[in-house]
């Protein structure tokens, strides 16, 4: 990566962090239920897909929690931005399914402390 995409990059972050800080804070009514099995929807997103789009899928799975230095909340809005960007609609329901079940876990994560 060159230093100015590096730049770029860092400067989103820091954007990304300031924005995601208080955006999940829950109120009185109780969260959705987390499945415990598969608290961010990653199985049943890989249901959705065929098998060879599955590697696809991860690496960028991956990718998103690496750049966003795995802070959940930032790697929710990333998926929920990679689910509105995507134009191959299988692709879009798999990151629309991780992205609301990210949604749920750290409401029920904020609802619980």
């Amino acid at each position: 990566m060159d230093r100015a995409r590096g730049e770029v990059e860092g400067s989103r972050l820091r954007r990304r962090r300031e924005d995601a800080g208080g955006e999940l804070r829950s109120g009185s009514a109780p969260p959705a239920r987390v499945d415990r099995d598969d608290i961010f929807g990653v199985r049943r997103a890989l249901a959705i897909l065929p098998e060879d789009k599955w590697d696809a899928f991860l690496q960028r799975w991956a990718q998103l929690g690496d750049r966003c230095e795995y802070d959940l909340a930032l790697i929710r809005a990333d998926v929920a931005e990679e689910a509105d960007e995507c134009r191959d609609a299988l692709m879009a329901a798999a990151w629309g399914t991780v992205a609301g079940a990210m949604t749920s876990y750290l409401a029920w994560r904020s609802h619980r402390s």
